[in-house]
């Protein structure tokens, strides 16, 4: 038989190697990407569920105990309503008294729902009147507040978009009103977390002020221009589409890109409150 000599192996070389190590990074980058967004998706959606099951506990516990609960206010949340919460003309913030409720502490990213209610509706009811309301005398200049509207100390839902009045179609940031003398507002501050509490472990840092997403965790009365005119001028909460982190943003001023909005929020409408209330025969 002929001498059988070994055939070489031919390995991978480095080069070969590195070539076959950025192949796999990038198809694993290309699945991870859209799994990422995939999770976001699915708190989102899970954190909405969630506010629509607090939407329906506020109302069911408006129509068993006639009013609307008080905020948690405690630093570190218990779930538990600090009352009483103010004069009938005042908004009160605080976290979502979810251990009154029955429902969820946190959203889908665990941190606690923030939680605003016009005072005057977390005093119970009298049949055959609304919810008691004392407002200031009347201001004596033009104002943002509509007092057709009776909105005093309330709380204001805004949202942002076209003024027809513009006539061009070309602005897209002027604040457009959503709903007045809105008893209560529930708020996730959605997953970049700015403005956020953990259960038990401390507050994020709000994000810039300024923005529609600072504007809703700034708990000082007014967090937007209004004239002083009342002693105690209402909350404004900005709900709008979301949109990405961006440099050199703006909410206000238009040929700039928004910045940064993932929050997630609800709100009850006082006809919608008043009506559960007459269903439970709280009011006529």
């Amino acid at each position: 038989m002929p001498g059988s000599a070994s055939t070489p192996v031919r390995g991978f070389t480095l080069v070969e190697l590195a070539v076959v190590i950025v192949i796999v990074a990038l198809l694993l980058g290309a699945l991870l990407v859209p799994l990422a967004t995939q999770l976001q998706q699915q708190k989102n959606r899970e954190t909405r569920e969630t506010l629509e099951e607090i939407r329906e506990a506020l109302l069911g516990y408006a129509m068993t105990q006639g009013r609307l609960p008080c905020p948690d206010r405690d630093a570190t949340p218990d779930g538990l309503e600090n009352a009483p919460c103010g004069a009938s003309n005042q908004t009160a913030e605080g976290f979502l008294p979810y251990d009154d409720l029955g429902v969820s502490a946190t959203d889908a990213w665990g941190r606690v729902f923030r939680y605003a209610v016009s005072a005057e509706f977390t005093y119970r009811t009298t049949p055959g009147l609304p919810p008691p309301w004392s407002p200031p005398s009347p201001p004596t200049a033009d104002s943002r507040l509509d007092l057709a509207d009776g909105v005093f100390a309330a709380i204001i839902v805004e949202t942002r978009g076209d003024n027809p009045a513009m006539g061009s179609g070309g602005e897209t940031k002027e604040l457009i009103r959503l709903s007045t003398r809105t008893p209560v507002v529930v708020l996730s501050v959605g997953s970049n977390g700015a403005g956020g509490t953990f259960l038990g472990s401390g507050t994020l840092p709000a994000t810039v002020a300024g923005t529609d997403e600072f504007a809703n965790v700034d708990s000082t009365p007014a967090n937007f221009p209004i004239p002083p005119i009342v002693p105690f001028p209402p909350s404004i909460f900005v709900e709008r589409r979301h949109t990405p982190q961006s440099g050199g943003c703006s909410d206000t001023l238009e040929g700039q890109p928004f910045c940064e909005y993932d929050d997630l929020l609800i709100w009850i409408s006082a006809p919608v409150l008043f009506n559960r209330l007459i269903e439970a025969r709280q009011l006529p």
